[in-house]
């Protein structure tokens, strides 16, 4: 299996120990990096890349034990997060060493959203909830918590190409929030 573009100008080979049906993800704003991969077992890793200069510029190794509509590519290709299995947290990730660089404690164990955010913040919430909230990525508390007129559907959520504005479908009505 391979990715390639269009141009052929980049290839990244996909090998075994990306596992099984490996995952591609782009952050939630325009970047030129992308990660390919899964962490699901001990001999499995994912690989970030930086589509620009066509290099790789980290490998996360191993089990991570996180959700895959739970993790998130940072603009810059520095850091991800994930949210481990039924717990109530979110670790972010050196792209470079691997290592946990914040644990954000959450509301609960169930979440539906996880995005970089502007620089330094993730979003992060629950389908039902009557608000999301923006977590300071350095210092792990919630910086902004947005009131919902209704729920957000799960993948109705993103952010605008500077990353000002929150958009959001919550059924009926798009919901727009600067940042």
């Amino acid at each position: 299996l391979k990715l390639s573009v269009p141009s052929n100008d980049l290839t990244i080979s996909i090998p075994q120990a990306f596992g099984n049906s490996p995952r591609i993800l782009f952050p939630a704003v325009p970047s030129p990096f992308v990660a390919v991969g899964n962490n699901h077992g001990d001999r499995e890793f994912r690989e970030i890349w930086d589509l620009r200069s066509k290099s790789k510029v980290g490998t996360l190794r191993g089990k991570l034990d996180w959700e895959d509509k739970m993790t998130a590519l940072s603009a810059d290709g520095q850091l991800m997060a994930g949210k481990p299995g039924f717990r109530d947290v979110v670790e972010v990730r050196s792209v470079k060493t691997g290592r946990i660089t914040q644990t954000i404690n959450l509301p609960g164990p169930f979440q539906d959203f996880l995005a970089f955010g502007p620089t330094g913040t993730l979003l992060i919430g629950k389908i039902g909830d009557k608000a999301i909230r923006l977590y300071s990525i350095q210092s792990g508390e919630a910086t902004l918590e947005i009131p919902l007129p209704g729920h957000l559907d799960r993948d109705s959520v993103g952010f605008s190409a500077n990353a000002k504005y929150l958009v959001g479908i919550d059924g009926i009505s798009l919901l727009l929030v600067m940042l």
